[in-house]
């Protein structure tokens, strides 16, 4: 076995051949599981001020329950007393204010900073030597199938693929050759950042080797599980490793929590196993090309390692960029390469590549046994304070991205419970109507946060539609990624780590599309002898009253909930892309709505269904997607507190009327964290994080949507040359 620290020079590019035939893509099925109940707690002291409890360890220092009178920081439990990782872990937490057995703190006053886009500003002296402020994990890794050992061509290759996705980690490059099995990997340090931390990570046999992306939040729990080990780090990843080693990859997917991407390969059984988190936040691809099994953080490093004759286009993931403005998983918009799905796990065969996929987990059914209101709330806030205080374990600068919004700002209200002094970053724009700084500054200030803010600006980026191909490998048509890119580069001149309130609405109800789907398909049983007939195209924007009336005229004629639900989203409309499908050369029997149909539940009911559809299909594939692309581009690790496993569960587990309590969207939400945010804060319309690109659109006969602005661009062999002026700006 050959271990590496760093990866050599490019490598010339070699033909490999031709493609294999695509791999199989199974849909997960969908069983029902039950939740599991936890403990009631009043994190927050709702109408009061926080208790002066004491617990018996806080006599010894080593408390870690966060629970004592306000003022009080106890010792830091993580380490042995005494020893140098504990001092380094205390002073860490002092410096940056993290949360290892942080106590309560009252609110103070904010400070808000301004500053507008401009060039990037460099990090503040010193800040990128400094111990423990690295940057972004990626994995990169293959194995090549029919030979015992890689020969030198094959590592430099390997290794030129993984410096690809030096921007998720440029601190460190680490590889493993073991036999005909390659194992990269780009290190962000966030957890004890000494060289012991690198990988790929080994048991002492070197039977089991690992590299992991994201961070597991409970490891310390399950550290304190697992036999006694001679451990050479503290890190999670190590913790994932001797896991797998002992427990096994069931158990251990099982008890893990966070978010993660990880990649083991196992010697003694011969097979690499692939795992992803239950939420989708961290990303992996993996195929089946040639001679070689591959998998990777970004499709650009599987772009890097492949010949272009191996990278062959898939129309019909072209078809539902079209339709959905994104790849729904499990396709890529190559053949035979696939996204990981949610609570994904692969296992590969290392001597003859036979693969075998399923899912272990699954989202619980609404629980029959009814929970009172008071329980919904106490229960809610206790899973969110323990959500959000597992997320703020880290040994580098942390903040919060504030939005004003009410998911940010629960995010910020606990966070402040944790932190001496949380940071918060806002991004605003000229346009007063996309513009939320004002309502950041108010909820910042109410929790005492060093508050600081830039104004985005639409020539911050030349060409936005190449600053989207760049980052995101293939057609993505999400225009809120500029912002987030914006305000995850704005916060990485401060902090290392940021945590944000993503998952807030697909969890707890918020968007509208819901109501409007609803309505739409309750008034539609008097059309329905007019199917087929109301063929109207859609007008984007609709520029007049007229307009609008016959855009909900044309999402009334589609008959079909799957076809409605996407037009409610304001997708095109099949017939709208008839044109596109005929040049693909797809069937016209083809179903473009198959991820929704995968996902669509009749045994819940209407808003819980397209819950569920949105979990599974808008969350992982396009809100999840967009921020990590985005915040890796920065180098920045964006957190998400309301898709910890606790938080999901408890949130599917509840019957529709309580999420929507007092017939509101978040109505619990709103309910349980009532008395702790702002007036205006829980009752001011979703804005959504938008960008202003009325500039992006083109005129006369050129595409209409952004996706197919995009997608001719990208694509003019198979789509033909449309006339556009794309980005002129």
């Amino acid at each position: 076995m050959c271990w590496a620290g760093s990866s050599p020079a490019l490598p010339p590019t070699s033909d490999r051949g031709s493609v294999s035939s695509s791999m199989a893509l199974p849909l997960f099925p969908v069983p029902n599981r039950d939740s599991t109940s936890s403990a009631i707690s009043d994190p927050l002291g709702v109408g009061r001020r926080a208790r002066a409890g004491r617990c018996e360890s806080h006599a010894r220092q080593n408390c870690t329950t966060g629970w004592h009178r306000p003022g009080r920081r106890p010792l830091l439990a993580r380490y042995p007393q005494g020893s140098r990782a504990f001092a380094r872990s205390r002073s860490a937490a002092c410096r940056f204010g993290t949360a290892r057995g942080i106590t309560e703190r009252p609110m103070g006053r904010s400070t808000c900073r301004e500053a507008s886009v401009g060039p990037r500003s460099p990090c503040p002296k010193g800040r990128d030597n400094q111990k423990g402020l690295h940057r972004v994990c990626g994995l990169f890794g293959f194995i090549k199938l029919g030979v015992s050992a890689l020969g030198p061509e094959d590592v430099a290759k390997g290794c030129a693929a993984l410096n690809v996705l030096a921007h998720r980690g440029p601190d460190h490059a680490g590889h493993a050759v073991v036999g005909n099995v390659f194992l990269g990997h780009r290190r962000l340090s966030i957890l004890d950042p000494s060289p012991a931390g690198h990988q790929p990570l080994a048991t002492s046999d070197g039977s089991v080797a690992l590299t992991a992306n994201g961070e597991i939040y409970n490891f310390r729990e399950l550290r304190a599980e697992l036999a006694p080990t001679e451990w050479r780090s503290s890190t999670d990843s190590e913790v994932a490793l001797h896991g797998y080693a002992q427990l096994g990859i069931e158990r251990l997917a099982e008890r893990m929590d966070g978010m993660y991407a990880l990649v083991i390969h196992d010697r003694r059984r011969n097979e690499v196993i692939l795992l992803r988190d239950r939420a989708g936040i961290k990303p992996l691809y993996f195929g089946c090309l040639g001679h070689f099994f591959l998998w990777a953080s970004e499709l650009k490093a599987l772009q890097a390692f492949l010949p272009p004759a191996d990278l062959v286009l898939d129309e019909t993931a072209l078809y539902d960029f079209l339709v959905h403005r994104y790849v729904p998983a499990p396709k890529s918009i190559y053949r035979g390469i696939a996204k990981l799905g949610q609570a994904g796990l692969v296992t590969v065969s290392t001597l003859s590549g036979a693969t075998s996929e399923r899912r272990y987990w699954t989202l619980p059914a609404p629980s029959e046994s009814r929970i009172t209101v008071h329980e919904a709330k106490e229960r809610l806030r206790a899973l969110l304070f323990d959500s959000v205080k597992a997320q703020l374990v880290s040994d580098v600068p942390l903040g919060v991205f504030l939005s004003g919004g009410m998911d940010s700002s629960i995010v910020l209200a606990l966070t402040s419970r944790l932190l001496d002094h949380a940071q918060t970053f806002a991004i605003g724009f000229e346009e007063p109507d996309l513009d939320e700084r004002p309502f950041a500054r108010e909820v910042a200030a109410r929790f005492g946060a060093e508050h600081r803010e830039r104004v985005a600006r639409g020539d911050d980026i030349d060409d936005p539609l190449a600053f989207l191909e760049q980052h995101y490998d293939e057609p993505f048509a999400d225009t809120s990624a500029l912002p987030t890119y914006h305000l995850s580069r704005f916060a990485r001149e401060h902090v290392t780590v940021a945590l944000s309130g993503d998952g807030g609405d697909e969890l707890f109800g918020g968007y509208h599309r819901y109501d409007r789907f609803l309505w739409l398909h309750r008034f539609q049983g008097p059309l329905s002898g007019l199917k087929g007939t109301l063929r109207l195209p859609i007008r984007r924007p609709p520029r007049s009253l007229l307009q609008r009336i016959g855009n909900t005229l044309a999402r009334f004629g589609q008959f079909d909930a799957c076809a409605l639900y996407s037009a409610v989203n304001a997708n095109p409309l099949p017939h709208e892309l008839a044109h596109y499908r005929e040049q693909l050369g797809i069937a016209r029997d083809y179903d473009p709505f198959w991820n929704f149909r995968a996902h669509m539940r009749s045994d819940l009911s209407g808003r819980k269904a397209l819950q569920y559809v949105d979990f599974h299909t808008w969350l992982p594939d396009c809100m999840l997607t967009k921020v990590d692309r985005a915040s890796m581009a920065a180098s920045l690790e964006v957190r998400v507190p309301f898709l910890s496993r606790s938080v999901i569960e408890f949130a599917f587990s509840l019957p529709e009327d309580l999420i929507y309590l007092g017939g509101r969207r978040k109505g619990l939400l709103k309910a349980a964290f009532s008395e702790d945010l702002p007036a205006r804060t829980l009752v001011r319309p979703k804005k959504g994080f938008g960008a202003p690109v009325s500039h992006w659109r083109t005129t006369g006969d050129g595409p209409e949507t952004l996706q197919e602005l995009i997608a001719c661009r990208r694509y003019p062999e198979h789509l033909g040359l449309v006339r556009a002026s794309t980005a002129a700006e």
